[in-house]
């Protein structure tokens, strides 16, 4: 007898552990992409808010939404899918030229955004010229309309919109979001009304 391991053990024992190095190499891969989705769901999730606090905050500062309309004052040319009427802070809020216009477009793949400047506390700088950028990129924005599959569609008062993302596989991620003008319109009262507050 011979003490020591034999060819056939020493073969067993390599095909065991290669059987072994196979299975956790392949539990650690999967782990590992299963990780890299959960955090390229996260960071999709992220980019959405971002936008939709983005969107929601100027149409906030909006007296109108209006759609399809020509990129005015902007590094690109074509057309806007929304664009919001935000009155400036002096001057006569009835004067339709006292306004700053900010549109949202896609170009490219990417969500783009043309109008004034915001300074750093937040506040759009009204007095300076229309600056181009990209918001969001490798997403796009569609506009909700009537019939769109959303409880509510796209007005002069509220735009309803989603948004796609190219790197979350081409889904849709933000269905039906919802950003609504909340201007308040001060009325003076047409003559002979009696007081009673007209119509804007």
């Amino acid at each position: 007898m011979s003490a020591g391991i034999g060819l056939p053990e020493l073969l067993v024992s390599l095909v065991i552990a290669g059987v072994l190095f196979t299975v956790v190499g392949n539990l650690m891969l999967n782990h590992m992409l299963s990780v890299r989705q959960v955090e390229r769901g996260q960071r999709t999730r992220e980019d959405a808010n971002r936008f939709n606090y983005l969107v929601a905050v100027e149409a906030g500062e909006a007296s109108d939404i209006t759609y399809n309309t020509a990129l005015a004052g902007c590094a690109d040319s074509g057309t806007s899918l929304v664009s919001f009427v935000i009155p400036r802070p002096a001057g006569t809020y009835a004067d339709a030229t006292n306004v700053s216009r900010v549109f949202y477009y896609n170009q490219n793949g990417d969500i783009r955004r043309c109008g004034p400047p915001s300074n750093r506390n937040g506040v759009l700088n009204h007095g300076g010229a229309n600056v181009t950028g990209v918001v969001a990129r490798r997403t796009t924005m569609a506009i909700v309309n009537a019939g769109g599959g959303c409880t509510e569609a796209s007005t002069n008062r509220a735009v309803v919109y989603n948004l796609t993302f190219a790197n979350s596989g081409g889904g849709d991620y933000s269905n039906c979001q919802v950003a609504r003008a909340k201007t308040v319109f001060i009325c003076n009262p047409p003559i002979g009304s009696g007081g009673q507050i007209g119509d804007c």
